[in-house]
């Protein structure tokens, strides 16, 4: 999708994982596509995953944007999460649920 706009669109691409420090949390997996051809996918670079189906960031790039730098998963960790001059803007949206906070999270690096 490239745009969450209520609760049920949320609800239809959040995963509640387990392995997360903190309890009680949603997330939403984000793609910006930094080096998108011109006029790819209507000009939208911005993809939020439904992120029980595409629980890396890698496997959506390679198998639905067919991006050429996401063949290898150690190439494209390492240019992405790495390097400055990255093909995408890898995140995380994150649902506090008892706080009833989002925030967007990027690998620091």
């Amino acid at each position: 999708m490239n745009e969450i706009r209520d609760e049920e669109t949320w609800q239809k691409v959040c995963h509640s994982p387990q392995d997360r420090a903190f309890a009680r949390t949603e997330v939403v997996k984000v793609v910006i596509y930094a080096t998108a051809p011109k006029g790819h996918n209507g000009g939208k670079n911005l993809y939020f995953l439904q992120s029980v189906k595409w629980i890396f960031h890698h496997t959506f790039c390679n198998y639905y944007l067919h991006h050429p730098g996401a063949k290898k998963l150690s190439s494209f960790n390492a240019k992405n999460y790495l390097q400055d001059d990255r093909d995408f803007i890898l995140g995380t949206v994150i649902h506090y649920k008892d706080q009833d906070i989002y925030t967007f999270e990027i690998v620091p690096r």
